[in-house]
C-alpha cells in the first residue's frame, strides 16, 4: 500500500476491529475522529492494511468560514463609511468629530480581524 496523503498513517487492523467502531483501542480511532482512506488485505487471515487520517474538527473550520464572511461584510461596510468620512466636501471633514469617527471605524475593523485570526489559530492548532 502506498500512502495517498502526507497527513495519514498506515496501520494493520483485524477485521473485527474495523467493523467494531464502538470499541477501538485508541480514542483517535473512534469512527467520528478518523477517516479510513483505503483498506487492502494483509498477509495473515483477517488482517488488513488500513490507511487512516484524523478528521478535522469541522466546527472550527465552520467558525473560521463564518468569521471570514463576517469580516468581509464588515470590511465592505467599514470601507464605505471610511470613504464617506474622508469626503473633503463634508462640513465636518478634518474636525474632531471626523477623527473620532475614523478611530471608531479603525477599532471595529481591528476587532473583526482579531476575531478571524483567533478562529484561524484555533483551526490550525486542531
Amino acid at each position: 500500500m502506498v500512502k495517498t496523503s502526507d497527513n495519514s498513517r498506515i496501520e494493520v487492523w483485524k477485521g473485527d476491529y474495523i467493523n467494531n467502531t464502538d470499541n477501538r483501542r485508541h480514542p483517535e480511532d473512534a469512527v467520528d475522529k478518523v477517516e479510513i482512506i483505503q483498506i487492502e488485505p494483509g498477509n495473515a487471515t483477517d488482517d488488513y492494511i488500513v490507511e487512516v487520517k484524523n478528521k478535522e474538527d469541522q466546527s472550527k473550520t465552520n467558525d473560521l468560514i463564518f468569521a471570514t464572511g463576517k469580516l468581509s461584510a464588515m470590511s465592505i461596510i467599514v470601507n464605505r463609511l471610511k470613504e464617506e468620512c474622508d469626503n473633503p466636501n463634508r462640513d465636518w471633514y478634518g474636525t474632531a468629530v471626523y477623527s473620532q469617527i475614523r478611530d471608531v471605524l479603525c477599532d471595529i475593523e481591528e476587532e473583526f480581524k482579531k476575531e478571524v485570526d483567533d478562529a484561524a489559530g484555533e483551526t490550525v492548532s486542531k
